[in-house]
């Protein structure tokens, strides 16, 4: 989804493969979903909006210096995730595209091919994102669970805990700035790393 000035996104990485198969041999696949865009971006209060800050609207410069403005990010894309089962009903990956992170308040580098698990890196495990911070968004999933990993609300699901997506740090009617279904990751202030 988009962020606060309805710019940028959030996307799962792409995968391509040529997986030579067998004639009854069965394939499952989980195919992402577009995360959802942040809330608008508006230092007023507006009665038809569906997002809620949380806070007290105040004047004056301390006001103005001290508030906090999370409602930016928007949620990251949903990975997508080939693979067959072997006869115990073990997963057996044929191509994993990981979720992309959740997208943080402000402006970014559009070109970089690496940001939100666009990029290729092979020497990272098949993991969830991470997130740093207490504002980040929510990490991407991956193919696994990070091992002794406290998974968060705003955290995407990898695949092996059902590939949900995580849902925004801030409060909307209409769920603004959630992840995709594939383990896009919530959106917040700071983004959240993508999953491999």
């Amino acid at each position: 989804g988009k962020g606060g000035s309805q710019m940028g996104s959030s996307r799962g990485a792409q995968v391509r493969t040529i997986v030579e198969l067998k004639k009854g041999q069965e394939i499952f696949m989980l195919v992402g979903q577009e995360g959802t865009s942040s809330c608008v971006k508006s230092l007023g209060y507006q009665a038809n909006s569906s997002c809620h800050s949380g806070q007290n609207w105040g004047t004056g410069i301390r006001w103005v210096l001290t508030m906090d403005i999370n409602d930016g990010g928007g949620g990251g894309g949903g990975g997508t995730y080939v693979f067959m089962r072997n006869r115990t009903k073990e997963k057996i990956p044929l191509a994993v595209a990981g979720g992309g992170g959740g997208l943080g308040l402000g402006r970014f580098s559009v070109d970089s091919v690496r940001q939100h698990g666009q990029g290729i890196n092979i020497s990272r495990p098949p993991l969830p994102g991470k997130m740093y911070g207490a504002k980040s968004a929510g990490a991407g999933g991956g193919w696994s669970v990070f091992p002794g990993l406290l998974e968060l609300a705003i955290m995407g699901s990898s695949l092996q805990a059902g590939g949900a997506g995580g849902k925004a740090c801030y409060e909307s009617t209409d769920n603004r700035g959630d992840g995709g279904f594939g383990g896009g990751g919530g959106g917040c202030r700071y983004g959240g790393g993508g999953g491999g």
